[in-house]
């Protein structure tokens, strides 16, 4: 199950009785904390998202909650507005962003629904969908000040991680990597391995043979393997290298594991490129605890690396 996309997000906040407002950086330049597309949904007592964090969005959620009073409870409202972040608010960044805030109330319903049933290859231009060409991939954020002309996918292309393992590591790695961009996706060889409770984006996966599930996965996927067992971390791996379009490998272990699943690999005709891939011990190297909470932060930080890298 992926993550709810902003329309969701303001349907359930239409369906609660409230009015909600969207807020998207359309444009940067020079040094800013979010890249173009950021967005951050903003009611009256709560916030979701975030646009950077710091005086940009205390002073942006301010002005989102003075016009979501401004706005008839049926009615819509788009804005634009510019910050200078040195001279405005007093930010180290010194960079220009200019925003998009979108105010919606109960009339806005039916046509938020619809974006939800557009087919995928619609992308949403101010809250309207339109269909583009079958040549034209639209990748990222684009708009157009002069008609106000905001595009954006209509929700993320989340990148899918997959984690072999619901022991100490698995379960704090599945903690600590909630808030990054991923469609997650949690294997191991028995349903009763999981924790009883677990965060309702997350697909559970049991599997007696869990390099079955590897070798289904799609192309550029990342996968941590963490499991209680050498035979089912080389089982898995052996299955990924063989497939050959993962996106990332991560490894629990040391180099001495790495070395000897090199060896196996190699005798197996596996490609090198392909071994040499493999990250093993997975994680920062700066994070030197540990301990479960330690390798599963080292983990998520490489994973963000990966993330950003892509």
């Amino acid at each position: 199950m992926t993550q709810q996309s902003w329309v969701e997000q303001a349907l359930g906040s239409l369906d609660a009785g409230g009015i909600v407002a969207r807020c998207v950086i359309v444009s940067v330049k020079g040094s800013a904390p979010r890249a173009m597309g950021a967005d951050m949904m903003i009611r009256s007592s709560a916030q979701s998202g975030s646009i950077g964090g710091g005086s940009l969005e205390y002073q942006v959620a301010q002005w989102a909650r003075d016009k979501l009073n401004e706005v008839p409870h049926s009615g819509f409202k788009r804005h634009l507005r510019d910050f200078a972040l040195g001279p405005d608010l007093g930010q180290c960044c010194g960079g220009h962003v200019s925003l998009m805030l979108e105010v919606y109330g109960p009339a806005c319903r039916h046509e938020l629904a619809a974006l939800v049933s557009a087919p995928a290859s619609h992308h949403e231009v101010n809250s309207q969908t339109f269909p583009t060409a079958a040549s034209i991939q639209v990748t990222g954020a684009q708009f157009e000040k002069k008609s106000g002309a905001l595009i954006l996918p209509l929700s993320d292309n989340l990148t899918k991680l997959y984690i072999y393992g619901a022991g100490h590591v698995g379960r704090a790695l599945v903690d600590v990597t909630h808030h990054l961009s991923l469609d997650r996706v949690w294997v191991d060889e028995a349903q009763a391995r999981f924790p009883d409770i677990v965060a309702d984006d997350i697909t559970l996966v049991p599997a007696k043979d869990m390099s079955l599930i590897a070798k289904n996965a799609p192309p550029k996927a990342i996968h941590i393997i963490v499991t209680y067992s050498h035979l089912f971390d080389e089982a898995i791996t052996h299955a990924l290298l063989a497939k050959g379009d993962f996106g990332h490998i991560g490894l629990i272990g040391s180099k001495t594991k790495k070395a000897r699943f090199d060896k196996r690999f190699q005798a197996a005709g596996l490609p090198q490129e392909l071994i040499d891939r493999v990250q093993c011990p997975v994680g920062l190297s700066a994070v030197k605890g540990k301990s479960p909470p330690h390798v599963a932060l080292s983990i998520a930080g490489q994973i963000a690396v990966w993330l950003e890298e892509a």
